[in-house]
């Protein structure tokens, strides 16, 4: 009958389960396919298994060694071995060690496996010609009968002509033999038998490759004058070993430091004390000032020479020229370490060390003490390697702008950053952004916030979408941060610094206009000087500054006291100023200021004059605003001669502006003693011009009352402003960490109520600080 099993009911077959014992082996496999050093802990068992034994050779072929005696005594074993490892021949088994498929495959891979081969394959001309033509040193394992074999021994040479120190005693005596190794490598000549030496010719086939060869010949070949000379001529070092006479020869000598201007020292006293020589010779390798005779090491004109070829040569220089400001910083420029070589005297100057850390920013550690704390010394050290900044005291780690030098060179110096800075998001920012891998020194609280560090540590960072999720003033502070690397480098080419153009992009309220910084630096750099608005004005003037400053300085006018009147010039007249700025300075700028700007530009003219009649305590920049309401530039210049008389208007001709100006102003020397520490004059001046006069007098007989005063009445405004004034000191520093300045903070907070908003947060600055994060309303135009 049929089968009665129905069609499609049969059942699959059930896999087949490995035991645990197989699983184990498989583990043991793979652990040996990995690292074959794990046969070192295998069971003897395991040792003793020819898969797991295999796996582990092919794996690393020294791990024959960890091998059962049976498996060492396979081939198939041994030879796999040997493919990974050629010294893996050395623990094959004796019988494996005489097969010769065993040793030639060896000793094909590296002819220095030829030491782990049976006597008798060592004596097997067919294995030892394998290996000296694989490796020329083999031969020293190779039998007695085969190294004084002429063709296995020419074999090895011509492979490593040093293989012929193994060579038979007779076969060193054979030129056939010894002369295509000696052209090739003249050193073998120490090789050879004494007799051999002292043959004329083959030492001068020596010295043709190998000039120290002169060294192992006889004193004849020494005091030959040929041989000398052509020894001296391959290595001027070779004067060394030749006879007294000839190292007081003009020839010799000038042969052998033309080859080697350190030979100088092998040279008799009489060329070493040849100023003519010394002076050549120095300025070749510096270096050979440390051989010239007594005497020389005074001569200013070699010690530069030789300072001026390698800084290294300043030791060598006699100590009053080590205390010579001028050699000291010729060699400095080229060896900044040689600052530990200089006198006394000159490691206290500044200039010096700053020379030196600026051509090896290692020499810092050599600093002094206090000149480790020198912001000027430090910054130049950690701009050229940023890792010095471990050398720097702490309250220099703890110098932002320091360690932006230096994290900006190599992110990796965060390390050594105060703890405060390890979370400073312009710090954080730079680090990450010139190596990614500073992370794991950033704070763990700032390197919990993984949205700030994929935007450091991305080499195109998209501001608008990286930064969306961040309130406008601190999304602007990292913007800002990062476009920093960018910009910098092409801002130093103008001489500008960073600190000089932030605040100018900073007005920049618009993301797509400063990823222009990060897409293409020079092509933003030239249409923010074309900008046509206030912007572009400042961002030109801020780029003449490095070539008009100077001009100015010789008119004695200050940048800052120019500044507005640049601002207030139309464009046309800074071109001019950009063409010529000497030309500019001297003969347009004057002339072309009006109105305002005409009357900064005579307040910059009589500073000189009227700042030294000031009472103490009383700066120019403070008199400037009255300065300003003087009728016409005209009356300001017209007072440079008699500065004493526009001082006695300011302060008795009251119907006058400026005077009633100046009578708030002059109460700085008098009043800012008694402020509490934490109030900045500038906040309290503010308070005090919203006096009328009457009042302020009131004000002045009693201060502490008119101050309770003022915390009576918050809704007048100066107790408004006084509660501005007594915020600054705990807002400002917390404005910072969410990207907010003072300024923006007080365009805000002038539109608080303040006994509702303001005093409140004389004891708790929580509520007002969130407010004030936000930024203006301006701000929001950014994204």
């Amino acid at each position: 009958m049929g089968s009665c099993t129905r069609a499609g009911s049969s059942k699959s077959p059930k896999r087949d389960k490995k035991s645990p014992a197989e699983d184990a082996r498989q583990a043991v496999l793979e652990a040996m396919a990995r690292d074959g050093n794990a046969l070192r802990e295998a069971t003897e068992e395991q040792r003793a298994d020819r898969e797991i034994v295999m796996a582990a050779v092919n794996s690393v072929g020294l791990a024959l060694a960890f091998a059962s005696e049976a498996l060492r005594d396979d081939s198939a074993v041994v030879i796999a071995a040997i493919t990974n490892h050629w010294l893996a021949l050395e623990y094959a088994s004796e019988r494996l060690k005489n097969e010769y498929e065993v040793v030639v495959q060896a000793v094909k891979i590296c002819g220095l496996a030829l030491g782990a081969a049976s006597e008798e394959l060592r004596n097997d001309i067919d294995i030892v010609g394998e290996a000296v033509r694989q490796d020329g040193r083999a031969l020293q394992y190779a039998s007695e009968t085969l190294r004084d074999d002429k063709f296995v021994v020419m074999d090895a040479i011509m492979k490593e002509p040093q293989a012929l120190q193994y060579a038979s005693e007779e076969l060193l005596c054979t030129l056939e033999v010894i002369m295509p190794a000696m052209r090739r490598d003249g050193s073998v000549i120490r090789f050879l038998p004494w007799k051999m030496r002292k043959d004329r010719d083959l030492c001068l086939d020596a010295i043709q490759t190998y000039g120290l060869a002169l060294a192992y010949t006889s004193n004849q070949s020494k005091a030959d004058r040929e041989v000398v000379g052509a020894a001296v001529r391959q290595d001027g070092m070779a004067l060394a070993y030749t006879t007294q006479e000839l190292q007081n020869d003009e020839d010799i000598v000038e042969e052998a430091t033309a080859e080697n201007p350190l030979a100088l020292q092998f040279a008799t006293e009489k060329w070493r004390g040849d100023r003519e020589l010394v002076l050549k010779l120095v300025q070749v390798n510096g270096c050979a000032l440390e051989h010239v005779a007594k005497g020389l090491d005074f001569d200013r004109e070699i010690c530069m020479e030789a300072v001026s070829q390698t800084g290294d040569a300043l030791i060598h220089c006699a100590a009053p020229l080590r205390d010579d400001k001028e050699i000291v910083l010729t060699a400095l420029f080229n060896d900044g370490m040689q600052l530990l070589n200089c006198s006394a005297r000159l490691r206290e100057d500044k200039e010096v060390v700053m020379a030196a850390v600026r051509q090896a920013p290692l020499a810092l550690p050599h600093a002094l003490e206090h000149q480790l704390a020198d912001l000027d010394i430090v910054r130049t050290a950690v701009e050229g390697d940023g890792m010095v900044l471990v050398y720097a005291p702490a309250e220099i780690r703890d110098h932002e702008s320091i360690v932006h030098s230096a994290v900006a060179q190599n992110g990796m110096a965060l390390q050594y950053a105060s703890a405060r800075l390890q979370y400073k998001c312009e710090i954080v920012l730079a680090a990450l952004g010139q190596n990614a891998d500073s992370v794991e020194h950033v704070a763990p609280w700032a390197r919990a916030d993984t949205r700030m560090v994929e935007f450091g540590q991305a080499r195109h960072p998209q501001l608008s979408s990286m930064l969306s999720e961040r309130l406008p003033p601190m999304a602007r502070k990292m913007a800002l941060a990062r476009i920093r690397r960018f910009l910098e480098p092409l801002l130093q080419e103008r001489q500008v610094s960073w600190e000089q153009a932030r605040p100018i992009l900073a007005k920049m309220n618009s993301f797509p206009q400063l990823q222009g910084a990060v897409d293409d630096p020079e092509k933003f750099m030239k249409d923010t000087a074309a900008r046509k608005d206030h912007i572009g004005q400042l961002w030109n003037i801020m780029l003449l500054r490095p070539e008009l400053e100077p001009a100015l300085l010789e008119k004695s006018l200050l940048w800052k006291d120019m500044q507005p009147v640049l601002e207030r010039l139309p464009r046309k007249d800074l071109k001019l100023a950009e063409e010529d700025p000497k030309s500019f300075v001297e003969d347009e700028l004057q002339r072309k200021a009006k109105g305002d700007a005409a009357k900064y530009y005579a307040i910059g003219l009589l500073r000189p004059h009227l700042e030294p009649l000031l009472p103490e305590g009383l700066p120019y920049d403070d008199v400037v605003p009255a300065l300003m309401l003087i009728e016409s530039a005209r009356e300001i210049l017209s007072t440079m001669e008699t500065p004493d008389l526009i001082l006695w208007k300011l302060k008795n001709v009251k119907e006058l502006p400026s005077s009633q100006a100046f009578t708030y102003i002059a109460l700085r020397p008098n009043l800012e003693p008694k402020l509490q520490e934490n109030i900045l004059w500038e906040d309290f001046l503010k308070v005090l011009q919203l006096l009328e006069p009457e009042k302020l007098a009131e004000a002045l007989t009693n201060l502490d009352r008119f101050l309770l005063l003022l915390k009576l009445y918050p809704m007048d405004p100066p107790g408004k402003w006084w509660f501005i004034a007594q915020l600054r000191h705990s807002l400002e520093h917390e404005l910072d960490m969410f990207g907010s300045d003072w300024a923006e903070a007080l365009e805000m907070m002038e539109k608080m109520h303040p006994g509702f908003e303001l005093q409140p947060a004389l004891t708790d600055t929580t509520e007002l600080l969130k407010k004030l994060a936000v930024g203006p309303e301006r701000l929001a135009e950014m994204f």
